[in-house]
């Protein structure tokens, strides 16, 4: 953003900057033009929010060994300032990236 801010300035040489900080002069005007457009704002930055892990209680066990038959209960909660999301069950990683990508991405 910083960059971009200082090709608005009077005089300013977009390809002596981008030369400066050792970028495409082409980046930086693309930059310049997003940073117009107001898509380069710092609020509208991906934030990191805080998770709580919680111990996985082991499976049962029958006769002292663990039983495999029964597939693990797998649970995310997640809480945002408007609310808590509570997800339980067959969670892949592949589920989870995907959430965690909208709730980044998507207007909430």
């Amino acid at each position: 953003i910083r960059m971009a801010e200082l090709t608005l300035q009077p005089d300013a040489c977009v390809a002596q900057i981008a030369r400066e900080h050792g970028i495409n002069d082409n980046l930086l005007f693309n930059w310049r033009n997003l940073h117009r457009q107001g898509l380069l704002d710092p609020a509208n930055r991906a934030a990191l929010i805080p998770i709580t892990m919680e111990p996985v209680t082991p499976p049962p066990r029958q006769n002292g060994v663990v039983s495999t038959d029964i597939p693990p209960v797998i649970s995310c909660r997640l809480t945002l300032s408007g609310g808590s999301l509570n997800l339980t069950g067959p969670l892949t990683p592949e589920l989870l990236r995907t959430l965690i990508i909208e709730l980044r991405d998507g207007e909430l």
